[in-house]
């Protein structure tokens, strides 16, 4: 069940925590450019408590990593450190997506992480988790499956490495906010979207 913002509400009991978010790298992700044999791979990662007391969206916290080109095996070493994370835990989302400046980006998997409870000692190393399939761009998959079926180099089933680890309590604990701590660099979106700082 996802967690939503009326769902296992967080009490003033919860320990809000600073954790950070590791994004490593993927394998064998969707070919979104069939030419090349390769995509230009970013990740939106979308991250929801059991209940946020200013926004009502479902992922209030949004992070976009740099973009990795022509690869099917991207390395993004993309570190996202957040606080006000309640020891009731969290979910995260993470979309990829191929980047295409003359066109809609393709969609090419997605991976949701859950986590119901944390404490100080909470810590997930270089976790591997299959890429979901489920909404993916449908140009993509039959890119990789006309691929994979010429070559065996190509394979379908994408991973994404991810690390988690909580870094200590939030310095304010009456603050039930979630907000992000760094890096404090501006990551901007296609002109379509809004820039965010990440």
């Amino acid at each position: 069940m996802a967690l939503t913002t009326t769902d296992n509400m967080r009490g003033p009991s919860d320990t809000l925590y600073v954790v950070e978010f590791t994004i490593h790298r993927a394998t064998n992700i969707p070919i979104a450019d069939l030419n090349n044999i390769s995509a230009d791979a970013y990740i939106v990662a979308q991250l929801a408590v059991p209940y946020h007391p200013i926004q009502h969206e479902k992922y209030p916290l949004v992070y976009r990593t740099p973009t990795c080109r022509n690869t099917l095996h991207p390395e993004w070493n993309s570190t996202w450190r957040t606080s006000g994370i309640p020891s009731s835990g969290f979910e995260l989302k993470l979309l990829i997506r191929d980047e295409d400046p003359g066109d809609m980006d393709d969609r090419l998997g997605v991976v949701r992480i859950k986590e119901t409870q944390l404490t100080l000692q909470s810590e997930r190393i270089e976790m591997e988790h299959s890429i979901q399939k489920r909404r993916g761009s449908i140009r993509a998959y039959l890119f990789t499956y006309v691929a994979s079926a010429l070559s065996k180099n190509i394979s379908k089933h994408g991973r994404l490495v991810v690390s988690i680890k909580v870094l200590g309590k939030a310095r304010d604990q009456t603050d039930r906010r979630v907000f992000t701590l760094g890096p404090r660099k501006l990551i901007m979106f296609k002109s379509r979207t809004t820039p965010t700082w990440g």
